[in-house]
């Protein structure tokens, strides 16, 4: 049952932070704006008004490291990806292109 829970909540919580640098959102001006700033989720508000709230914050949590890395923690999964905010109200996530293995 876990498994079910755990892949409706992390593409939620994924969304969740793209509404959050919807356009309008002044609070995400640059990359200056945001990196090296660490974030919690709170709560997810579905379309139908239900809502999820953790138990334990720090459980899911986005870090915006100054390099351009985005670390997730979301409950026991970890996850890492590029990010970017080339103006104000738009935060966008993909693959690091300066990384090279």
């Amino acid at each position: 049952m876990n498994t079910i829970i755990r892949s409706i909540i992390i593409p939620a919580w994924a969304l969740t932070i793209v509404a959050c640098a919807s356009p309008g959102d002044e609070s995400v001006q640059s990359t200056e704006a945001i990196s090296g700033t660490a974030w919690e989720l709170v709560r997810i508000q579905s379309m139908d008004d239900r809502s999820w709230s953790p138990e334990d914050p720090s459980g899911y949590t986005l870090t915006f490291d100054p390099d351009g890395t985005a670390c997730m923690r979301l409950d026991c999964n970890r996850g890492r990806a590029g990010w970017s905010s080339e103006q104000p109200g738009r935060l966008e996530f993909g693959p690091r292109t300066d990384v090279h293995e």
